[in-house]
């Protein structure tokens, strides 16, 4: 019976197999028996690297976390904008308001502001502003990078920078995309 099996298999499906039998055995050693003892050694070696740190730096731990927390705020704040989360009727006027306010920091003049139709793109809403603002070429720019930094992140879809006539007075004309989350 081993000789009419012999003849049957081939010796390379036989070496195939015995093949796929040691590499089945060590995957089933590392899954069963070794995996969770690597993941506990990675985990007491990063608590000591904490530790160290924190003996290294005089921060406490407790202190790195509140340093993070504070750094993922900041991060926060430059995704979504310093804004509390409004519906749609009310942003719009939250938007020109904190306008109109920047503009009065910057020595800019708000002369107008409409809101464009918002469309949604995806997963966010794309609330268009078609301003006017006229003041100093640096004040303008200014005005924009605090708009920026309140508002989130903005896109400016046109612009056109025109000089006032007899005046060093610029006339910026622009139309500003904030994209919040579309709520469903």
């Amino acid at each position: 019976m081993y000789k009419a099996l012999q003849q049957q298999i081939k010796p390379q499906m036989l070496a195939l197999l015995l093949v796929s039998l040691i590499c089945l055995t060590i995957i089933a050693g590392y899954l069963y028996v070794l995996k969770r003892p690597i993941q506990d050694f990675r985990q007491a070696r990063q608590t000591l690297e904490l530790l160290e740190t924190e003996l290294q730096t005089g921060v406490p731990v407790d202190g790195q976390i509140k340093l993070f927390q504070q750094q993922i705020a900041q991060l926060n704040q430059q995704l979504h904008g310093g804004g509390q989360k409004l519906p749609l009727n009310q942003m719009v006027a939250a938007v020109i308001g904190q306008m109109d306010k920047i503009a009065a920091s910057h020595n800019v003049k708000l002369v107008s502001v409409e809101p464009g139709n918002i469309e949604k793109i995806f997963i966010f809403q794309e609330l268009p502003f078609h301003v006017v603002v006229t003041g100093s070429y640096f004040s303008l720019f200014d005005w924009l990078d605090q708009v920026e930094h309140n508002l989130g992140p903005i896109v400016i879809k046109e612009f056109e920078l025109t000089t006032e006539p007899n005046s060093s007075i610029r006339r910026f004309t622009l139309t500003l995309v904030s994209y919040q989350f579309a709520e469903d």
